[in-house]
């Protein structure tokens, strides 16, 4: 059967199975009503407003276990991106700063990390931070031939940002070239120049 052929049936099979549904509920209410008004109107109301009460509670405490599990499920996930998060940063910086401090990593160093951190960002990254992520990996490969090294810079920042923005943060105020500042004093000489 072709795509097609099969699409159309699985269309018209859910226009049926619509129908029937709504015929069904139809009839059902109608019932319901039938029923009600046959009874003594004080005995209508009564459970009409018993099964209303009835009918909320239910759908209260359901929908407060669908919502505390979801909040503890992002609880969980949380507690798992903020460590990689946190090392992703912190080797960064080591890297960035290792002309300054005399610590930088070596090549063997930053392959060992960067393998493992890819696999974990994968893992608990959100979509964003995996797309700013894998950019930022295609630049770091090429950043000895760019033209413009503050290019490879800005694509760090907006990792950092979106990793900010999948903690919780805003970024409300935060322009271009904001984050870089904190750790290059000169940023705003090169993001001019650009």
């Amino acid at each position: 059967m072709s795509e097609k052929i099969k699409t159309v049936f699985l269309g018209i099979l859910g226009i049926v199975f619509i129908g029937i549904f709504g015929w069904g509920f139809i009839s059902l209410i109608k019932w319901i009503i039938e029923g009600l008004s046959k009874l003594n109107p004080n005995m209508a109301v009564a459970i009409v407003a018993g099964s209303v009460t009835v009918t909320v509670s239910i759908l209260s405490v359901i929908i407060s276990r669908h919502l505390e599990s979801r909040a503890q499920i992002i609880k969980e996930h949380r507690e798992k991106k903020i460590p990689v998060y946190e090392d992703q940063i912190k080797f960064l910086f080591k890297i960035l700063m290792g002309s300054k401090t005399g610590k930088a990593p070596n090549e063997k160093e930053i392959i060992e990390f960067m393998s493992d951190n890819t696999q974990r960002i994968m893992i608990w990254g959100s979509d964003s931070v995996l797309a700013e992520f894998v950019k930022f990996r295609r630049f770091s490969l090429i950043a000895d031939q760019l033209k413009n090294p503050i290019d490879f810079m800005i694509t760090y920042e907006n990792l950092i940002k979106e990793i900010r923005k999948d903690l919780g943060h805003k970024n409300n105020g935060i322009k271009r070239g904001d984050i870089l500042a904190l750790f290059i004093n000169d940023i705003d000489t090169y993001l001019n120049k650009s």
